[in-house]
């Protein structure tokens, strides 16, 4: 070569080809004779090296089978065409070529990270079959975050009762981990359940979809069972948790569950297994189980018509309520009852997922826009009755028909103590005994104003001589502030709460003067009746 090199810059020329490093280590000879070729294509006319002679010394590199070493040595000779490929003034296209060598490198680089990861694999195989079949007892190591390790070698996690096998293991050396997992794994579950039949209760957690956790692990889920108050729980475990274990991790958490409801609906739990009660009162004791403590009254107010004192005390013992619309357990309205009647409502209809979706209304809002996608059904449960394009808490509407109902009784003209009585000193419990469309509330105020359990007599309640706010005077009144402050939404929205409860909006006529003395808080727009001078026009309900 040196004799063909004639001239400074030929000599130059062959200084920088005898730089290109021997990376393929293959001998000196083979070496001299590729620093040759590439002198002599330099020294040619071009200039250059040919582009298809480059092409045929790459791809020949392109390939990732093979054992370690046979990936190793076409890594070594993909980098002396890289580091040709970096001369620019050597090649025409010296980006593309840099970009080739690149890509096959680092193919050739995964291919062989792959070979020695399961190199790696294999050792480890190897070495957890010969443990397996030397000894009796294997080393097992569980972590805080469930991961298993047996003879210190991680073969998967368990999770509850469950176990997942290392998902990096494949053929032979999964079948190996499996198989050391399973040897130690039914050991592992049984203290496991051990553990969990001597747990408190407190130590267990129930979520919003049915599943039951324990240790921050899901280990059971609630299934539709032959009662709402009874769901069915199965227990979530491996195969390898059966027999005698198995059983009394799945009584335990059924009494888990159990013990739940029975706490949180200890009312309904009771009704439920009432003795003492008898006819009717057990009838509307069965149904307001049914409906978790919530119940419409319209559908049975001749039901309720007919229970007497006796019957009603019976069912108040429990926390019932008559209301004007609904039969309910105040009680059974706090979040954590509404939320553990919500879940029993979408197990035994068998609509957990599609539940999920359903929003509550924020807790401490007194009323809600009713999403129409969502059952009525489901709003009742959780404590809300539909009132139009409204959802309204079941004990705020009784409120607010106890603020209406002195209203509507309250006469312009003298009124006699009897009557006055009828409306003033009812129970509270007792004071939405009927709705106000019930064409039989004159006979229950009746019943009423006799002397009730404890002596007292409702008949000497004294009169009313100023008009309340809001009443009209004529049976019917005005929306005013502090309704609309129960409920929590505008006197237009409260408007179609009342009429979809059975109240009627009339527009009538009234003189300043009646303003004056029954503030209002609705006043439509102002208009002349007949040319007979000014007047206000008010909505009444």
């Amino acid at each position: 070569i040196l004799d063909m090199a004639k001239g400074p810059a030929n000599v130059q020329l062959l200084w920088e080809v005898c730089q290109v490093p021997d990376y393929r280590k293959i001998g000196p000879q083979d070496h001299s004779d590729l620093v040759k070729q590439l002198y002599l294509f330099l020294m040619a006319d071009e200039g250059t090296i040919p582009a298809d002679w480059i092409a045929n010394q790459v791809d020949q590199h392109q390939r990732t089978d093979g054992d370690i070493d046979t990936i190793a040595t076409r890594i070594a000779h993909i980098r002396t065409w890289t580091f040709v490929a970096n001369r620019v003034e050597w090649l025409e296209d010296p980006d593309h070529w840099q970009g080739r060598a690149r890509e096959i490198e680092d193919q050739l680089s995964d291919a062989l990270h792959e070979g020695l990861t399961n190199r790696f694999v294999d050792q480890r195989t190897s070495t957890l079959m010969k443990r397996l079949n030397e000894k009796d007892e294997l080393f097992v190591e569980v972590d805080d975050d469930g991961k298993l390790h047996v003879e210190d070698h991680f073969v998967g996690k368990i999770s509850g009762f469950m176990f997942t096998p290392d998902s990096e293991s494949a053929g032979l050396n999964g079948r190996a981990a499996r198989s050391a997992a399973f040897k130690v794994l039914s050991k592992e579950l049984v203290m496991r359940s051990k553990e969990m039949v001597e747990a408190e209760i407190g130590d267990f957690s129930l979520l919003a979809d049915g599943k039951v956790l324990w240790k921050e692990a899901v280990i059971g889920q609630l299934l539709k069972g032959d009662h709402i108050l009874k769901p069915k729980v199965t227990l979530l475990a491996d195969e390898q948790l059966n027999g005698p274990p198995k059983e009394e991790c799945e009584a335990k958490l059924q009494a888990v569950v159990d013990a739940f409801i029975a706490e949180r609906l200890a009312p309904l739990v009771q009704l439920n297994q009432a003795e003492d009660l008898s006819g009717l009162a057990r009838g509307v004791a069965y149904q307001l189980v049914e409906n978790l403590g919530v119940l419409l009254r319209e559908p049975i107010a001749n039901d309720i018509r007919q229970l007497d004192q006796d019957a009603r005390g019976q069912l108040r013992k429990f926390g019932v309520r008559f209301g004007a619309f609904n039969i309910y357990v105040p009680i059974l309205l706090k979040p954590a009852a509404t939320q553990i009647s919500r879940l029993l409502w979408l197990v035994h209809h068998e609509k957990v997922d599609e539940g999920q979706a359903w929003e509550l209304p924020r807790a401490g809002l007194t009323s809600a826009g009713y999403e129409k996608a969502i059952d009525g059904a489901y709003y009742k449960t959780v404590g809300f009755h539909v009132c139009g394009n409204r959802v309204v808490r079941v004990d705020m509407l009784e409120r607010l028909a106890d603020l209406i109902r002195p209203l509507i009784a309250w006469r312009k003209d003298k009124q006699s103590p009897g009557e006055q009585a009828n409306i003033t000193n009812h129970e509270p419990g007792d004071r939405a005994e009927t709705p106000p469309q019930d064409a039989t509330r004159d006979e229950e105020r009746q019943e009423k104003t006799k002397p009730d359990e404890v002596g007292k007599d409702k008949t000497s309640a004294p009169k009313l001589e100023e008009a309340p706010l809001g009443a009209t005077g004529d049976g019917g009144f005005t929306i005013v502030p502090e309704m609309m402050s129960i409920m929590g939404c505008s006197a237009e929205e409260l408007a179609d709460v009342l009429q979809s409860v059975g109240y009627r909006a009339t527009k009538k006529v009234v003189t300043t003067e009646t303003v004056e003395q029954t503030p209002v808080e609705e006043d439509i727009s102002a208009q002349d009746a007949e040319g007979q001078g000014s007047a206000e026009t008010q909505e009444e309900t």
